[in-house]
């Protein structure tokens, strides 16, 4: 059986993440969609797993804004 706390680590996983963040259309609403998911990680998750939790979303951050500069519109943005 699966604990709320086991769903809610498992929606801070990186391939999720990513996923949940390539969904924004600009940089600005990239950024409000990262505080967010951070607010609700620190929220929710503590110790070891809000670490690996931060890290993630961290990485999936970095993985989507290089995604976003090498559309058209970010190049253009150059």
């Amino acid at each position: 059986m699966t604990t709320s706390l086991e769903i809610s680590v498992m929606s801070f996983k990186y391939d999720d993440l990513v996923i949940r963040l390539k969904r924004a259309k600009s940089e600005e609403t990239l950024d409000i969609m990262y505080k967010s998911v951070l607010r609700k990680a620190e929220k929710i998750l503590t110790g070891k797993d809000l670490v690996m939790a931060q890290i993630a979303i961290e990485r999936a951050l970095d993985r989507c804004q290089q995604d976003f500069d090498n559309t058209h519109l970010g190049l253009t943005r150059k």
